[in-house]
């Protein structure tokens, strides 16, 4: 279960509230994507039939610290010592080539496939004020099968399903395959775990290797990216993004020394009763929260020390580049912007200092989204999490962020990564089916559009000094008991969208809401397709004093039988106030558990349904 939050869309519930009708619903279980104007096609669709590109990247310039010295023009370099060892070489490079494409074919018992592939999350369990003293608890459970890898076998490898929410997918599930699970030491390439994204939140497939890369350029340690071809159990899945895992030998890449905890925060941050989400990756059976806690206490320091607090907690200045690279790409869904996707690093070299990994930027390259807070950032600036809030509300970490991305922009090269991004495309597009060729083509083309408006958009802003951050620290997930709703409701399928529902259907109601007994005079009832083709059942009711009140549950039409639902397994279930003179509503309550009882429904013109209700309503915890 999450709490849930309904749009202030119109709902009219008599004839007289408003003329138009919306049942447009916002839930906060899937971070959905927004495509970006496409730009005139600069070139044309590759040919089924054309070259794979190679790997030849473009030079979109150095990364913003670079300093390495001019080598000497003349100077011949040194002969090795005649006993010094040959170093291995990196099969690695070759495996995470642009112009290779892994070539996965996975085998599973079919029912274990079928249950690897029904396994997710419909929402988070966030009742209780301690909500979010643990990690999430992970829905996905490992299965066993026989795997291979650009046509060399491995047997007893680890498969699971990997994703929160926005990449979930039945019938094309990220995967993590797991050489060494079964069999130690079993590695192909030098690599024991293989992380698989199915972009789903991508329609061009090219965000995730795309900021990735344009990360690496700024400074940023990240994952290597290209691109996989999936099959499992014989079926063709497509191509999906094939990104190393954030692992020893991702450590030894980027660091000095590898023995340090690692950390992934998924919807955590560094503030009291927000951090224990933030899951300890290495060690766990030894809680090591010494890092997390320091970064804590350095957050709440005050604004003569915080500079200080915090660069003796964490690398600060490559902090700034992190969060400037978030910036730059629009990971809205990183820490700048919804404290999520992100990994930590405690450096035994920098003393134990933190360092910040980027992760999960699929939904990049579509403007700076404020999830949660149903808003838009500005292009220059995302600064949900309390350290980047803290820094920018800071002059002089604002000066030293506004810095970072000026450097940034400064050795952005925009033609080069539209280059690029075409050059990816060129790789997996003669892989697609026909018809699903011509809308990547388009959504790569918006990418593209997207990386040439960038550096224009950004600099507008820092021209007027940097944009203004009024936005309040976000409030926690979790949630608190604030009532309990009873009732029954009688209606017919499409009676929603209707003028007047309380002529559509009737029904009762009664309950409490924050201690106080809801005086019910009269209640209605309809039911229908919501705007994105679920199932919505709706019971308004007028309260003693003309106010008036709606329960609002959705449904997948497959749950639309007689039986009981459990109100965590609904899309989305809420208790909301409607102000008819506006036709604005607004949310009271998300319903986080109880029952629906379905005792007539279904999908048929004017179909019968007939419905019990037991639903406990819950709030933000103050």
């Amino acid at each position: 279960m999450v709490a849930r939050a309904v749009t202030a869309g119109i709902l009219c519930f008599t004839l007289a509230a408003c003329e138009t009708q919306s049942s447009g619903a916002t839930r906060v279980l899937d971070a959905g994507t927004s495509q970006a104007d496409a730009a005139p096609g600069p070139g044309p669709l590759p040919d089924a039939a054309g070259p794979v590109q190679t790997d030849a990247a473009p030079t979109p310039g150095p990364a913003p610290d670079a300093s390495a010295p001019e080598p000497a023009s003349d100077a011949a370099a040194p002969a090795p010592a005649p006993d010094a060892a040959a170093p291995e070489p990196d099969l690695t490079e070759a495996l995470f080539a642009l112009g290779h494409v892994l070539e996965v074919t996975v085998d599973l018992p079919p029912a274990d496939w079928d249950a690897l592939r029904g396994q997710g999350r419909t929402g988070l369990d966030t009742r209780g004020a301690d909500c979010m003293d643990a990690p999430w608890p992970s829905p996905y459970t490992w299965f066993t099968g026989s795997v291979t890898l650009d046509g060399t076998p491995y047997a007893q490898v680890g498969v699971r399903k990997k994703g929160f929410f926005g990449s979930l997918s039945g019938r094309k599930p990220s995967l993590v395959l797991d050489l060494d699970r079964n069999l130690p030491d079993q590695s192909h390439a030098g690599l024991t775990r293989f992380a698989l994204n199915n972009g789903r939140q991508d329609p061009s497939l090219v965000h995730t290797c795309m900021a990735y890369e344009i990360m690496a350029a700024s400074g940023v340690p990240a994952p290597r990216c290209n691109f996989a071809h999936v099959t499992v159990n014989d079926q063709d899945l497509g191509v999906y993004a094939h990104v190393e895992s954030i692992r020893k030998p991702f450590l030894r890449r980027h660091f000095p020394d590898d023995s340090g905890h690692l950390y992934e925060g998924t919807l955590g941050d560094f503030r009291p009763g927000f951090s224990g989400t933030i899951e300890q990756k290495t060690d766990e059976e030894t809680p090591h929260r010494g890092p997390i806690d320091a970064l804590i206490a350095a957050a709440e320091a005050p604004d003569d020390t915080l500079l200080e607090a915090l660069s003796a907690a964490m690398d600060l200045e490559a902090f700034y580049r992190f969060w400037a690279a978030e910036v730059l790409v629009a990971h809205w869904d990183g820490y700048a912007g919804n404290t999520n996707n992100y990994w930590l690093y405690e450096d035994p070299a920098q003393g134990g200092r933190i360092v910040f990994l980027p992760w999960g930027p699929d939904a990049t390259f579509e403007g700076n989204r404020l999830f949660f807070e149903g808003a838009e950032a500005p292009a220059a600036v995302m600064a949900t999490g309390i350290l980047t809030r803290r820094l920018y509300l800071h002059p002089e970490g604002r000066r030293r962020y506004l810095e970072a991305l000026q450097v940034l922009l400064d050795t952005f090269d925009a033609p080069a990564w539209q280059a690029r991004a075409s050059e990816m495309a060129a790789v997996f597009l003669p892989r697609l089916p026909g018809a699903a060729r011509r809308p990547v083509f388009e959504a790569v083309e918006a990418t593209k559009a997207f990386i040439g408006a960038r550096p224009a958009q950004i600099r507008a802003e820092l021209a007027a000094g940097g944009p203004a951050w009024d936005l309040p620290p976000r409030p926690s997930f979790c949630t608190v008991p604030a009532g309990r709703l009873t009732g029954d409701v009688e209606t017919t399928w499409g009676s929603w969208p209707a003028q007047d529902t309380f002529r559509t259907g009737t029904g009762h109601l009664s309950g409490t809401y924050l201690d106080q007994a809801l005086q019910v005079t009269s209640v209605g009832g309809a039911a229908g397709p919501s705007g994105n083709g679920e199932a919505m059942l709706l019971v308004p009711a007028a309260l003693l004093g003309g106010a008036l009140v709606y329960v609002y549950v959705l449904l997948d039409p497959a749950q639309v039988a007689p039986g009981e639902i459990d109100v965590e397994d609904t899309l989305d279930c809420s208790f909301s106030a409607f102000d008819p003179n506006t036709g604005e509503s607004t949310w009271l309550a998300a319903c986080l558990d109880g029952t629906l009882t379905l005792d007539a429904a279904g999908l048929g013109p004017a179909a019968p349904w007939r419905a019990r209700f037991d639903l406990g309503l819950w709030v933000p915890a103050p």
